[in-house]
């Protein structure tokens, strides 16, 4: 969009330019014409139908107009400076916003990783303090509690997961692939 707004700027200058060049008008026309004067024309050639044929050439050039033609064309020429800028700043923009959602791609697969891990660590503790609990050497609650440690650890990748695909779709609308 800011390269069609550029390109639209820029038909603007050669419309500031035009104004330098003269205007050349020419008006033609061909018909019949009726001519009822009885008083100015002969009575023999008045109340008749003739062709009449007429052209005009006119060419008009200013002179001067107070510098109005010329800071135009400077105001056309700065309107495309901008909108050049504009769209530097829109690619770096667009640019910033992939690389940020990439980053945050990476990101959300490294936290998944050590969130699964961190599962399995609290899953192979609950086994040993099963079988501590079961042998009667710890209480219900340390096994009650280890339970708990381990579910959160789960919500916790449960949460990450669509975090992660959250990540993914920003990612995929920036680049356009995956």
């Amino acid at each position: 969009a800011s390269q069609a707004n550029q390109r639209a700027t820029r038909y603007g200058l050669d419309q500031a330019k035009g104004r330098f060049l003269p205007e050349i008008e020419l008006n033609a026309d061909v018909g019949q014409q009726r001519i009822d004067r009885p008083e100015g024309i002969a009575p023999e050639t008045n109340d008749q139908w003739r062709t009449r044929r007429q052209a005009t050439l006119s060419i008009r050039q200013v002179l001067f107009d107070g510098w109005d033609r010329a800071t135009d064309l400077y105001r056309s020429r700065a309107t495309i400076s901008a909108a050049s800028y504009r769209v530097l700043v829109r690619s770096e923009a667009v640019g910033l916003s992939s690389v940020e959602a990439y980053i945050d791609v990476v990101r959300h697969n490294d936290l998944l990783a050590l969130a699964q891990d961190n599962v399995r660590r609290h899953q192979a503790l609950l086994k040993i303090i099963r079988e501590r609990f079961e042998g009667g050497k710890s209480p219900i609650g340390d096994l009650e509690q280890t339970i708990e440690r381990v579910e959160a650890a789960k919500a916790l990748v449960a949460q990450i997961k669509v975090a992660q695909a959250s990540a993914f779709a920003k990612f995929k609308n920036y680049v356009g692939n995956s």
